[in-house]
């Protein structure tokens, strides 16, 4: 493996690193606004402690599986626009070797 390619290796991990990170914060982000908003909700409405309390818990309980649909939902939309990238890349390769 010449130097060259070994720092385009390297280039390319860390790309995927921040794509991760970014995916990563992305979500967390997005799970935190979520529990934000509800809560806000919650505690909002016109209910009374009671009921209010059963709502923040259920919201609480429902809060892992929507992160991990947010999650999966992200991954899936990470992989349309990596193939989006490919596709268009690929595509200005064409076009540069036809000139």
């Amino acid at each position: 493996m010449s130097i060259a390619e070994w720092i385009e290796k390297g280039k390319k991990t860390g790309k995927k690193r921040d794509r991760n990170k970014t995916l990563k914060s992305m979500v967390l982000g997005a799970a935190v606004g979520v529990t934000a908003g509800v809560a806000a909700g919650i505690l909002l409405a016109p209910k009374s402690g009671e009921e209010a309390r059963k709502d923040i818990e259920a919201a609480i309980k429902e809060l892992p599986e929507k992160a991990r649909d947010l999650l999966e939902r992200g991954k899936v939309k990470m992989e349309e626009i990596k193939d989006k990238v490919i596709e268009t890349k690929a595509s200005h390769n064409q076009e540069a070797e036809v000139k």
